[in-house]
């Protein structure tokens, strides 16, 4: 660790260089961005709303939003990068379902009296 002297200050605050440039700020950001929308969406999707006049999963407006940060991934920082996200993306998804499962399986405490409607909602 560095001596306190060697940190930057500015009015009293720390401010330690993270090492990233603001392209890969932004990359990180939207990355973080996709995945949450994905597994958001996935979440809702069971929920129909009705837009416009007409009837569509909830889900339906995080979902596109997936694809204009895809779009503005790949310009950012190309297709390979973009990809892994996408499969990190879907991982996560798995991952979020699979946890999800798991809950409605435990035994909910005794006290607890919203078993079924979490089961129904979530459990889909």
């Amino acid at each position: 660790m560095l001596p306190r002297e060697a940190l930057p200050v500015t009015g009293g605050v720390i401010k330690i260089n993270n090492g990233l440039t603001k392209q890969e700020k932004a990359f990180l950001l939207l990355s973080c961005s996709f995945v949450i929308l994905l597994v958001v969406s996935n979440i809702i999707a069971g929920k129909i709303v009705m837009i416009g006049g007409m009837f569509a999963p909830a889900a339906v407006i995080c979902y596109s939003l997936t694809f204009a940060l895809t779009d503005t991934m790949t310009e950012l920082r190309g297709k390979e990068r973009t990809k892994f996200v996408v499969n990190v993306g879907f991982v996560v998804t798995i991952l979020s379902a699979l946890f999800i499962r798991l809950a409605i399986l435990m035994p909910a405490a005794p006290f607890w009296a919203h078993q079924e409607a979490f089961k129904l909602i979530l459990g889909g």
